[in-house]
């Protein structure tokens, strides 16, 4: 009796470091929203600095700046709860709370979020690794049957 394969082995549900997938989801998502934070944050001071000019004062009243304004602190706000809850994930209780906090501080928040966002690429590249889900297939035929197929996965 001859098997075809239809779908390739299912990926296990757990790394062997003891990540759940489940996990790595929460951590690939607040990832994205870090990342997004971060542009956002390089859009806001590339604007200001474009919009400020020689009029120092008029520049700082206008409405426009204070919509950018308005924009800074709600970026801010979020990457703190994205730094909070994904510092959580990595690091524990305490390293969260501490880094939550300090990503609030200006020119320390957009450090703090870099280096998060660099752990949690480290995190996830570690687990897929690990899993070896991404590795080449190679398919061979049989002379004999052309519809038999043997499939095998490399490392």
């Amino acid at each position: 009796m001859t098997h075809y394969p239809s779908s390739p082995p299912p990926i296990p549900p757990q790394e062997p470091s003891g990540m759940p997938r489940e996990q790595l989801r929460r951590i690939a998502s607040l990832h994205r929203i870090i990342c997004i934070c971060i542009l956002v944050y390089f859009a806001i001071i590339a604007v200001a600095a474009a919009t400020r000019g020689d009029r120092q004062a008029e520049a700082e009243t206008s409405p426009y700046m204070m919509l950018v304004g308005l924009a800074y602190i709600a970026a801010g706000i979020t990457a703190a709860v994205c730094a909070f809850l994904l510092a959580i994930q990595l690091h524990g209780t305490v390293v969260g709370v501490l880094l939550g906090v300090l990503t609030l501080v200006p020119c320390l928040g957009i450090l703090i979020l870099l280096s998060l966002s660099i752990r949690a690429t480290a995190s996830s590249n570690a687990t897929v690794s690990a899993w070896d889900c991404w590795a080449p297939i190679q398919t061979t035929f049989d002379a004999a049957d052309e519809r038999m197929c043997t499939v095998r996965f490399f490392a």
